[in-house]
């Protein structure tokens, strides 16, 4: 008798399950401001790294992924080595292949762009998921995420470009 109950939960678990979302509907966006280079470490980086390899692994594909990191593509030095006065240039290439996988800066105008780029070729309803790292602040009630160069970005703006993206699954 116990077993009948355990399998006949176990089918509707089951049965109640979304499928699997398809590779081509599947979206990405990782950004990571760093605010300036005397606070953007590399865990930043490898944060977003990390994501991004994992992502693949789980089948996004690389042109569905979007990433705003620190000054962008520009290869002056935007990080502190950890405990040493040493600055160098983010790497461009986050999962080792040699591919460049940063398109914009992580700034005001890079995150709108990245947002409006993915705009014009996510279709609504798609999943989308959104990982962002770095230092953040509250001020009045509202969260802010830490841009490049000193930027900010406040929590409801945020929300209002990932809406208007009109995902049907966010993670």
């Amino acid at each position: 008798y116990h077993n009948k109950i355990l399998q006949k939960k176990s089918q509707s678990y089951s049965s109640d399950y979304p499928a699997e979302t398809p590779e081509s509907s599947k979206w990405a966006v990782i950004i990571s401001g760093g605010f300036e280079r005397d606070r953007n470490y590399i865990r930043y980086w490898n944060d977003c790294a990390a994501v991004y390899s994992t992502l693949l692994n789980y089948g996004y594909s690389a042109d569905h992924i979007f990433v705003a990191i620190s000054d962008g593509l520009d290869d002056g030095a935007d990080y502190k080595e950890y405990g040493s006065s040493t600055y160098n240039s983010s790497p461009w290439d986050l999962d080792g292949n040699g591919t460049d996988d940063i398109q914009y800066a992580a700034d005001r105008d890079g995150i709108y762009q990245l947002f409006n780029d993915i705009g014009s070729v996510m279709p609504e309803g798609d999943e989308l998921f959104v990982f962002t790292t770095d230092h953040g602040s509250i001020v009045e009630g509202d969260s802010y995420l830490c841009l490049w160069n000193h930027g900010f970005m406040a929590d409801h703006e945020f929300a209002s470009l990932v809406g208007n993206l009109n995902p049907g699954i966010l993670n």
